[in-house]
């Protein structure tokens, strides 16, 4: 009994001891599985500004150890990228960041402080997801930087992993990793070895293992190609990768190499690393798309150039600023640029103007830089039966980019006649067959507003003049004022007189003072249009009359161009205008006359434009005095919408101070008034 009492009390102790050391286990295994909120609780003690540096890199160090343990299990899997980033204190970004890298590598930036607490620098973790047991290792060493981009590279054997880090705005590293499928994954450090130099804007230095790239200026912003993984280092730098890194340094080409590549790519570009990779690719396959690719790599490559400043060697090689190529593989290249200076800085920008710049003048339109320039769209091109040169406002936007402008074109109307072609909202195309006139020239003229001066040859010209922000053709408009003059039916004229609508239509009363229009549209007054100035904004412009029998005007107000028109001769002279008040409302009344009558029209305002109105409210057709003979017919229009007087002896009339007088004989007179209607008496 007593071994078995003894024996019985050593497994009862055993138990208590097991039960124990149990219950005192647990808590220590639940203390060791890391969570997300452990990991943002040590971050924060490692940006801690009341503890010591120890204490923080401490902290720094438990941080980066819970971030692998997190990783190393499959519950990371679930945790969302904005769970990753919740920034554990107030001034911390994102506490995590993660990148995707494909085939289950997963890459995480851990936020740490640097070298001081507002510093900040990237530890950075990689995952391999395999099933439900990731691995997780840190990517180290590497430089106190922040991780910007990633790229993964497969390979025979091994996986490469490419980190790009930011040190600055002008410098960072780049760092390539190796190792199997499953990781880990180590420094290469001859990576980068043999490309320690300066190349254009960028200088290469080799440090710990690590590529440093720092430049001169701008900011540095690598890039991988999401096609083959090269990595772009700085303009015209990249870092090429085919199983081992080879720098491929395309500053070495100037705009004008690439130029004489453009010109003849396949006799150029016949061993590798004689052109640029972007050239070298086309080559094999289109000896068209090379040319086009190096034209644009010239095109891009000049305007840096230019955009350092003139020099005296470059104008040299760019005699007008400007170069074209045409030959066998491009036809029709142009490039034109402009250099400005804008808040007293100088910029450089090339026009997206689809010929070469003949000539150009700058000045302020609407309040804003602008400039009028002449496209040859021929240049370059031989035997051309028909050369046009082309009209386009470009102004300076808000981004310091020239923009086509789209409210400057006025009245101008194709007119082969006149050499002008095709007209659109934002163009103007002049043309002529070069065989007829050798001496063909399209002028910009000089001052505040660029006249353009078109001649057949010298002594043969017409203009193309500025009135309120656009560019009109006054001497055709002059033109087809002639023609009412000349025998045409109805709808001829008509559409002649429509010319002088279309053209007050696009020009602001306020703009342009009477007499200034009558020098525009008759500068010798052999036309004898008057323009009458009636107050409130609003003129009536006299249209010449011919044999047809037609008497017109139009009416120019704000937003408002009105033909007016009467018939069979009852006006061939208009004798003035005028607005008077009627009761609530106004109106505007035209005299017009002939050697046999005098006819008034009646407009009044409605919608903020005047409108035809009955000069009476009845008909009237009734003989009045000795020999006149008054005629009304409400809503007719011939011999014209208004109140007709004719008489056997003459007929005399006048506006008065509230409408209008017809007399016959010099003493018997009708008066056209208001009397709580209008009424003739």
């Amino acid at each position: 009994m007593t071994s078995l009492r003894l024996r019985a009390a050593s497994a009862l102790l055993a138990l208590t001891l097991l039960v124990t050391g149990c219950a005192r286990q647990t808590p220590q295994q639940q203390e060791d599985v890391p969570t997300l909120e452990q990991l943002r609780e040590r971050a924060a003690a490692a940006f801690d500004g009341t503890a010591s540096s120890a204490q923080r890199r401490t902290a720094a160090e438990n941080a980066v150890r819970t971030l692998l343990g997190l990783l190393q299990r499959p519950e990371s899997f679930q945790i969302s990228d904005d769970e990753w980033t919740a920034s554990p204190r107030p001034g911390l970004e994102a506490m995590v960041r993660h990148i995707d890298l494909g085939a289950g590598i997963h890459l995480y930036a851990l936020a740490l402080p640097g070298r001081t607490l507002v510093d900040e620098i990237d530890r950075v973790a990689v995952q391999v997801r395999s099933g439900n047991s990731p691995r997780a290792f840190e990517l180290s060493p590497l430089p106190a930087a922040r991780l910007v981009s990633a790229y993964l590279h497969d390979t025979p054997g091994a996986r490469r992993i490419t980190l790009a880090l930011q040190e600055n705005e002008r410098s960072g590293y780049i760092a390539h990793f190796s190792g199997p499928a499953a990781g880990p994954f180590e420094l290469v450090t001859d990576a980068f070895a043999g490309m320690e130099g300066t190349y254009g804007p960028a200088r290469l230095t080799v440090v710990d293992g690590t590529l440093q790239v720092a430049l001169e200026q701008g900011t540095w912003s690598p890039a991988f190609d999401p096609k083959d993984g090269s990595l772009h280092l700085a303009t015209e730098i990249f870092l090429k990768f085919d199983g081992r890194f080879s720098l491929v340094d395309e500053s070495r080409f100037d705009a004008f190499a690439l130029l004489d590549i453009a010109s003849d790519p396949l006799r150029r570009c016949q061993r590798e690393g004689d052109c640029p990779e972007a050239v070298t690719a086309r080559v094999g396959t289109s000896r068209e798309q090379a040319a086009e690719a190096a034209w644009e790599l010239a095109k891009a490559k000049l305007t840096r150039q230019l955009e350092a400043g003139w020099s005296d060697s470059l104008t040299a090689r760019l005699p007008t600023g400007s170069r074209m190529l045409s030959d066998e593989y491009l036809k029709g290249r142009y490039f034109n640029v402009v250099q400005f200076r804008t808040s007293g800085v100088p910029a450089t920008r090339a026009l997206p103007v689809p010929g070469l710049v003949e000539s150009v003048r700058g000045f302020a339109h609407r309040g804003m830089p602008a400039m009028l320039v002449v496209v040859d769209d021929s240049a370059g091109q031989e035997d051309v039966g028909t050369a046009k040169r082309t009209l386009y406002l470009l102004r300076l936007d808000a981004g310091n980019d020239w923009q086509f402008a789209s409210d400057w074109v006025g009245y101008v109307t194709r007119a082969p006649y006149w050499n002008i072609g095709d007209v659109t909202a934002d163009e103007i195309t002049i043309s002529w067959e070069p065989a007829l006139y050798p001496l063909f020239s399209v002028e910009l003229q000089d001052g505040d507003e660029p006249h353009v001066t078109v001649c057949q040859y010298p002594g043969r010209c017409h203009q193309l003049t500025w009135v309120d922000g656009r560019l009109h053709s006054l001497p055709l408009l002059t033109h087809y004022m002639g023609e009412l003059t000349r025998p045409h039916g109805e709808e001829d004229l008509v559409w002649a007189a429509s010319q002088m609508v279309e053209f007050l239509a696009l020009v602001d009363p306020a703009a342009l003072t009477g007499g200034r229009l009558s020098q525009l549209v008759d500068p010798d007054g052999s036309l004898g249009i008057r323009v009458f100035d009636v107050g409130e904004n609003t003129r009536v412009i006299t249209l010449p009359t011919g044999p047809g029998g037609m008497g017109m005007a139009v009416i120019h107000a704000p937003g408002q161009a009105e033909l007016v028109k009467t018939y069979d001769g009852v006006v061939t002279r208009w004798e003035g205008a005028q607005i008077v008040q009627a009761g609530q409302e106004k109106r505007l009344l035209l005299l017009g006359r002939s050697d046999r009558a005098a006819v008034l029209l009646a407009y009044r305002q409605q919608g903020g434009r005047w409108v035809p109105v009955d000069a009476l409210d009845e008909a009237v057709d009734r003989n009045a005095l000795l020999t006149l003979r008054v005629t009304h017919t409400p809503g007719a229009e011939r011999p014209a919408r208004g109140v007709v007087v004719q008489g056997a002896f003459g007929v005399s009339a006048s506006l008065t101070g509230g409408g209008a007088s017809f007399c016959e004989g010099g003493a018997l007179c009708m008066n056209y008034r208001y009397d709580g209607g209008w009424v003739l008496r």
